[in-house]
């Protein structure tokens, strides 16, 4: 039972942190001229969004899966997802 408690839990930090994460790599990427900071947020936004979406859908597939093994195994993978994330988005 309380595997399954915390697996909930790894999921739904999961999922909210990666979903702020796609939100900002969103909004990073979104301009309209064409200015070198642009690119090179552009950039940023795609580097960071690529893993954060990865991590988002892992941790979709964990909270519908989380009373079964790989639940656990899918959330996990959507915690390493967000720090992975979290860690291009503050170094870049």
């Amino acid at each position: 039972m309380a595997n399954h408690r915390v697996t909930g839990v790894l999921a739904t930090v999961g999922l909210l942190v990666n979903a702020v994460l796609v939100l900002l790599s969103l909004h990073l990427g979104f301009h309209i001229e064409a200015t070198p900071t642009a690119v090179a947020e552009a950039a940023k936004g795609q580097a960071v969004g690529t893993p954060a979406g990865i991590g988002l859908v892992a941790a979709v597939v964990a909270l519908v899966a989380r009373h079964r093994r790989w639940g656990a195994v899918s959330a996990a993978l959507s915690v390493a997802c967000g720090a992975v994330a979290a860690a291009v988005y503050a170094l870049t």
